[in-house]
């Protein structure tokens, strides 16, 4: 599963995750590789989650990623 802040408003996803500077759903249309915008965020309980943060500068993207995904499947999607 990988969870996704797309809102390009509030970005509280992000904001809560402390990855406000890392690269993420903003950069898709760029020439960084899928996986470097996707983190480990870990939670409180000691859950760690796949996470997208929305990126240092949105683009109003929403991406739709269900489990089993793959890298590629992304890779495409962003062209």
């Amino acid at each position: 599963m990988l969870l996704v802040d797309a809102d390009e408003r509030a970005r509280k996803l992000t904001f809560l995750s402390g990855l406000l500077d890392s690269f993420g759903v903003s950069d898709l249309n760029s020439p960084v590789d899928v996986d470097r915008a996707i983190h480990q965020w870990d939670m409180a309980d000691g859950f760690r989650l796949d996470f997208a943060p929305a990126g240092p500068g949105v683009l109003g993207i929403v991406l739709i990623v269900t489990e089993g995904t793959r890298s590629r499947d992304l890779e495409e999607a962003r062209h």
